[in-house]
């Protein structure tokens, strides 16, 4: 049966409490702070994460609970939390309701990797939902993702492997560096601020940070492309798209990083925890706590000081703002803390090329079969990774009919 009541599941809700502590009480009182989480209700589990705000001292009123399940979403409003509460996910509820924002957002989504986590991510960054200064969750289940995700994150975010760390650094599989890529990528997504889902005002900030690259064949390109060439590549989405392409390869990922920060109204790490440890029927689970400030009075202290000074690039003002952000950067993308192990005892999945050693002697049935399907775990994975008597069409059958439940 699954449970959301274990000592190791109530020693992270401990440690985030520790966390929003340390990262956000500081600056901003616990009466004015608004949390977005899923509350979660299974069994006689209801809103067990709750406790973490209210022991802080946050109202109820402040937080807002989402919960897909129509079932449990019932349970939830049948027990009077004092909190606004939705039946839809994360994205649906970023989606639907633009322009709100919160000192902390806990995603913890249980299920593996996959591309609408990642949007999730984007839509924060874009639409500018955390706070100053802010927190973030994510906890995902440390497991093979799907063949169809493994090529979207390589076809999306090669250009985020140059910033692992040089043992992760392949990018044949997400799985071959799985432990660190949600780390790595999140941060990175929230540097890029609004830029995440605006690829044209994207492009149009790389164009002019990189025109140096292009000014000595302006001549060149006025007769090639018509007087207006810069007008030309911002209107031709094609040639743009080429132009951009050819740049970012002249360009160091940092320096990027530096450019998009400032334009993209970025946010930057600050404070990064990460964890390990066992969650239902012994899956594996990566828990990784994230503190983002945009450092705006810094920022804009320092554009004071060029406009006053009137600067151009060559000036020591320039020079000084490039390197604050760098180093604001440098530690925001790159610096991972090493993984905590929570649980001691827990057993290391062990791979082979052909087949993958079982990970639980604990035998599972069809509830719990229906439980890791709906997390997005495939057929084939639950029936190498786990111990069952149901055959691998039986497991598909279920598979079947969650999917047609959800399309209804």
């Amino acid at each position: 049966m699954t449970t959301y009541n274990s000592e190791i599941k109530n020693r992270t809700r401990e440690l985030f409490g520790e966390f929003i502590q340390k990262n956000i009480l500081k600056y901003t009182p616990a009466r004015k702070v608004n949390v977005l989480c899923f509350p979660g209700a299974e069994g006689r589990d209801i809103a067990l994460e709750l406790d973490i705000y209210h022991k802080l001292g946050i109202p109820a009123r402040n937080i807002v609970g989402l919960e897909l399940d129509e079932q449990k979403y019932q349970i939830l409003l049948n027990a009077n939390l004092g909190i606004e509460l939705y039946n839809m996910s994360d994205l649906q509820y970023l989606e639907s309701k633009p322009g709100r924002k919160f000192d902390c957002v806990s995603l913890d989504w249980m299920g593996p990797l996959t591309a609408d986590k990642a949007y999730v991510i984007q839509r924060l960054a874009s639409d500018q939902v955390l706070e100053e200064h802010s927190v973030l969750l994510t906890n995902i289940l440390g497991k093979r993702e799907s063949r169809k995700t493994q090529k979207y994150f390589k076809e999306n975010f090669d250009n985020i492997t140059g910033l692992l760390p040089e043992q992760s650094s392949s990018i044949q599989e997400v799985t071959s560096f799985r432990d660190d890529f949600m780390s790595v990528l999140v941060p990175y997504l929230m540097t890029k601020g609004k830029f995440n889902l605006n690829p044209l005002s994207y492009e149009k900030a790389m164009l002019e940070y990189v025109s140096q690259f292009f000014a000595p064949y302006e001549k060149e390109l006025d007769t090639y492309l018509g007087k207006n060439a810069q007008e030309m590549i911002l209107t031709n989405a094609s040639l743009r798209s080429k132009l951009i392409e050819n740049l970012e390869s002249k360009i160091s990922a940092s320096d990027q990083l530096d450019e998009l920060f400032l334009l993209g109204k970025g946010y930057h790490k600050v404070d990064h925890q990460r964890f390990r440890y066992q969650g239902n029927y012994n899956s594996p689970m990566l828990l990784d706590f994230f503190a983002f400030d945009k450092s705006r009075k810094e920022i804009a202290k320092l554009r004071k000081e060029e406009r006053r000074a009137k600067v151009d690039d060559t000036s020591p003002f320039k020079f000084i703002m490039k390197k604050f952000v760098h180093e604001k950067l440098k530690s925001s993308v790159s610096d991972i803390p090493n993984r905590e192990e929570l649980d001691k005892k827990q057993k290391k999945v062990v791979r082979s090329k052909r087949k993958t050693k079982k990970i639980t002697s604990e035998k599972i049935g069809v509830e719990q079969t229906k439980e890791l399907l709906e997390k997005g775990l495939s057929p084939r994975e639950i029936k190498e990774q786990y111990d069952t008597d149901l055959t691998l069409k039986q497991i598909g059958a279920h598979k079947a009919w969650i999917t047609m439940k959800k399309k209804k």
